[in-house]
């Protein structure tokens, strides 16, 4: 079953052929060749090829628009099946509704698998067919990153060109793996010649000890067993020991190096972590600094007033007790005057009455003297008793409320006596 249907004029099958082989390699099964099986209606046999595919990739071109067989392709792909995917492979302007739709220009493609707009093209047609693996497959093709192919080809086993891909990559991993072998084949025949070197020299060894032991042994004086060539060539026991043991202690100091190892990288972290708490710490030890020297600076503005405050309350006691010392003196002041007063009047009285008793001597006649001017006229009067009527009343230049404004403006002293 083609999953891409491709659309296009045969006049132009030389710059669709690259398309189709394209999508091949990708592992897409395009369907362009206009072939129809014998006795198969070409209608019949176009429609089911459309519904069938997922994918409608129109070509357009100048030929291509003047095919009908093209553009009904292309509306029954866009109004019926939804699957419309056009571009152009050669330049030409499309007629509405096609010219309303994006387009791809593959004009201008030579076939690279890197390039842009073929990618996107790519992209378009996984969609619609609901294969991810293609758009990944077309960008590890475009790529000359060996790894990132093989990357591809284990994530998307199940892909055509995956497959492929794990194909080269078992052949070149099997002659990789087959040329290593001759390689450690050649080291074990080495290492086999040196070994033999070693046993026969240690052969040729046990034969002058044979000598000597049979000439002790025929006398007597010989110690131990006889030699033994296998000795000679077999490990002794406690060399078997020897070595079993050596490898232990060294699996015994690649553990613990192995531990020490795993806990420098622990405490590298513990480390890590320290560091970042400490570098936390000092930021907010640092914000702390500067909110502490900004809370002293408020706490000194604060005392400067609260001192503040506390003298202007001193001095607003102070200005309220001024008034009332002066009421006290105006009133000691009034007493003294009212006492005065008392005293003139009763002095008067006592001389009135003085007077009246006692006779007058008759004093002689004198010049007449000239009248003397005593005061302002008789009707300047009322203005004049008027103003020391108003004199008496308290106004706004009186220093005290409710005390004439006369009263302060003589000054009263203690050593002058008033008559």
């Amino acid at each position: 079953m083609a999953e891409v249907f491709i659309s296009y004029s045969q006049k132009d099958r030389a710059l669709v052929a690259p398309i189709a082989a394209h999508l091949e390699e990708l592992g897409v099964e395009a369907w362009y060749d206009r072939e129809i099986p014998a006795g198969e209606s070409f209608n019949t046999f176009i429609r089911a090829k459309l519904k069938e595919a997922k994918a409608i990739l129109v070509c357009w071109s100048p030929e291509a628009i003047e095919s009908n067989w093209v553009e009904s392709e292309a509306e029954y792909a866009r109004s019926v099946l939804g699957t419309y995917l056009p571009v152009f492979v050669a330049p030409c302007a499309l007629m509405p509704p096609f010219n309303v739709i994006q387009t791809e220009d593959l004009s201008k493609w030579t076939g690279e698998a890197n390039d842009p707009k073929w990618i996107k093209v790519v992209d378009r047609i996984a969609k619609l067919i609901s294969r991810e693996g293609v758009a990944a497959a077309a960008r590890a093709l475009g790529s000359d990153d060996e790894q990132a192919r093989y990357d591809f080809a284990q994530r998307y086993p199940d892909e055509r060109i995956a497959r492929k891909i794990w194909n080269s990559a078992e052949a070149r991993h099997r002659e990789q793996f087959e040329r290593r072998m001759v390689e450690a084949r050649a080291a074990v025949e080495t290492r086999i010649g040196v070994e033999r070197a070693a046993l026969e020299a240690r052969l040729k060894a046990a034969m002058p000890a044979f000598e000597a032991w049979l000439a002790e042994e025929r006398r007597g004086a010989a110690e131990g067993p006889m030699p033994d060539p296998l000795d000679a060539i077999t490990p002794a026991e406690h060399d078997v020991r020897a070595d079993h043991g050596e490898e232990q202690r060294l699996r015994g100091e690649i553990a613990a190096l192995q531990s020490a190892l795993a806990q420098a990288k622990t405490r590298d972290g513990e480390l890590e972590a320290a560091k970042a708490d400490v570098a936390r710490l000092s930021d907010e030890s640092a914000v702390l600094q500067r909110a502490l020297v900004q809370a002293n600076a408020k706490s000194g503005d604060l005392d400067a007033a609260k001192a503040k405050i506390a003298r202007l309350s001193e001095e607003l006691v102070a200005l309220k007790a001024r008034p009332s010392e002066r009421h006290e003196a105006a009133g000691q002041l009034n007493s003294i005057i009212a006492a005065v007063a008392g005293l003139l009047i009763i002095s008067g009285i006592f001389a009135l009455s003085w007077w009246r008793t006692t006779p007058v001597a008759q004093a002689p006649p004198v010049a007449q003297a000239p009248p003397v001017a005593l005061g302002p006229p008789v009707a300047q009067m009322p203005a004049v008793a008027s103003n020391v009527e108003k004199s008496s009343q308290p106004g706004p230049t009186s220093p005290v409320p409710g005390e004439p404004r006369w009263l302060h403006a003589y000054p009263v002293d203690a050593d002058t006596h008033y008559v």
